[in-house]
Order: C-alpha cells, then structure tokens, then sequence
C-alpha cells in the first residue's frame, strides 16, 4: 500500500511538471525565439491586447511612466514577446510573455507588434500584429510659488511674501511645491537663482547663476551649493515635492528665482532677505519681503513698528 501511494504522488508530480512546462511555453518563456511564418501559413486568431494605466490611473497611459499590456489568446495560442517603438524599455528587459510593463519615452501614437504561436503547429513559427496605444505627455505641474520658514522638510504651504520670522523657527525659504502622481508629465523642471549682495543692484541676467535641474520632477531628492544660497528639491510629506532656495548669507542680498517647465514659467520672485543678530534675550530674526516692498522701504524708511521692521535691516539710501 505504501508503495502504491509512492508511485501515485510520483505520477501527480510529473503531471504537475508538465502543465508548469506548457504554462511556461504558453507564455512565451524557457523556449527559443521561434521564425517568422512563410506566407502561405494559415492564420491564427491573433491575441487581444489589454492596456492600463496605473490603478489610479488606468485609462491614461503617461509618457515615461510604466504601464501593462496583458493578452487574452484563443485556445491553443500563445505570445512569444512583443515589440515597441524605438526607446521603449520593458520592466526586467522582459518583453516576452502574455502580460509586459513596457515604459514609452515619449507621447503620441505608440505602435506595438504582438508576436504568437500555435502550441501543436507545425512548423513552429510565429505570427505577428500591430495595434496602438495613445500615450498622453501627463499632467503639467501647477504653479504656487511662495515663501515659507524652514526647515524644508516641514513645509506644508508657502504663503504669499512679505514677512519676519526668527531663526529658532527656521531659516527663510522660497520655491514651489507641487504634487506628484503617476500622471505627472516627464518633462524636465529647471530652476535658476540669480543673486546680487549689492543691494542697490537688481538682479539681472548678468548676476551669479545658481542652477537646479530635475530630470523628473518627481524623481530623487536633489542638491545644488551656491555662494550665497542652495537650490533643494525633495519630499517635503505625502506625495507632496518642493524645490526651494535655502538662505545662508547673513547680510543682506537680492534674489532672483525663475522655476520653469520646457520652457513653460511655473513661478517667478523677485525678493530680499536679510538677517539680524540676537539682541539679548532675543533670538535673531530675518526678513523677506518682494523686491517691490524692498524699494519703496528704502525711500519711506518705515517705522519699526511696520510688519517688516526694515529699519533695523541692511538698506541702501533711496536712488535719486
């Protein structure tokens, strides 16, 4: 009895190997790439081709941005890989088989060849079809530009300019945040700093030029030094980017922050900021204010009980 059941579970492991062996087939994998079929050859029900998105997503296919083909293949039918358009990379380097995750660089009519078999043909070659998916450029990235107290990391909005703070708090930062889904546009984001610690000069084209650029704006954090202050980009919470200038240079100094998108002004400031030292008990304390603010305060020379104090900050005399 004993020996009966051996060769029973025998018999059911064998059994098992083989339809594991013909799944494999069946998906296109552990066999050679089969030739294409001499004309002549009778046709084969060709594969249906399923495409999604993301789950949250799943009717929109974004350029750059992983999406899935799966087949649904008659009886009898199997895919051996599928082909796409020239920079199409599939996950794993894996095209073969009745479900793909191929990624297209970029959007517009994106044209793929599905190529399939008979399992018991004779001879062993393969079909092809070509159908097409519409791949959308994605969701541009909205523009609120702003200021807020850091650190980075903690920002939860940037709020219009002007304003003080105190450093206990957090130094001053400017930038734009924006969301991130898998709907996001690939497109590159490129940020230019431009700073003057002449405080009678504007900045200007000629000024020094501090540049961050993201491939994908929702890609890895990024870091960029300048002399006077840095560009970070990084998840500040949920799915929330930020791409901020971080102020280092105590004295005073005028900024100039342009953040665009292929060309496309996502937002633009115009501000200064300055710092002043702990009087006592007092913690030091900065201000940011738009450039407009900045010039009529060096000409009206308002009182320190003004919301922005500039008295007590570096300001040049009124330009006459």
């Amino acid at each position: 009895m004993p020996a009966l059941r051996i060769e029973v579970a025998l018999v059911l492991a064998a059994m098992t190997a083989a339809a594991l062996a013909l799944a494999s087939a069946a998906m296109g994998q552990g066999m050679p790439a089969l030739p294409d079929c001499p004309s002549g050859t009778a046709p084969l029900t060709p594969p249906t081709p399923r495409v999604e998105g993301s789950p949250r997503f799943p009717d929109r296919v974004i350029a750059g941005r992983p999406f899935t083909i799966e087949y649904d293949t008659a009886l009898g039918v199997a895919v051996q890989d599928t082909l796409g358009p020239p920079g199409t990379t599939f996950d794993g380097d894996d095209p073969t088989g009745g479900l793909v995750t191929p990624t297209v660089p970029a959007p517009g009519p994106a044209a793929f060849t599905v190529r399939y078999y008979a399992l018991s043909g004779t001879p062993a070659c393969v079909q092809s079809t070509t159908f097409t998916v519409d791949v959308e450029l994605g969701d541009p990235l909205p523009a609120r530009i702003g200021a807020a107290e850091g650190p980075t990391r903690f920002i939860a909005r940037l709020p219009r300019l002007p304003r003080v703070g105190i450093l206990t708090t957090g130094a001053p930062v400017a930038g734009l945040l924006w969301p991130c889904t898998v709907a996001t546009a690939l497109v590159p984001v490129v940020a230019e700093l431009r700073v003057e610690r002449n405080l009678r000069r504007r900045p200007s084209a000629s000024s020094p030029l501090t540049t961050l650029t993201l491939t994908d704006p929702c890609g890895a954090d990024a870091f960029v030094p300048g002399p006077v202050a840095s560009l970070r980009h990084r998840l500040v919470f949920d799915d929330t980017r930020g791409l901020v200038v971080e102020h280092r240079w105590k004295k005073g100094a005028r900024y100039w922050l342009r953040i665009t998108q292929a060309g496309r002004l996502l937002g633009e400031l115009r501000y200064y900021v300055a710092f002043r030292a702990a009087r006592g008990r007092f913690a030091q304390t900065w201000v940011i204010a738009p450039e407009a603010a900045f010039e009529r305060a060096r000409c009206r020379r308002p009182p320190p009980s003004t919301p922005l104090g500039f008295r007590t900050f570096p300001l040049p005399p009124c330009p006459r």
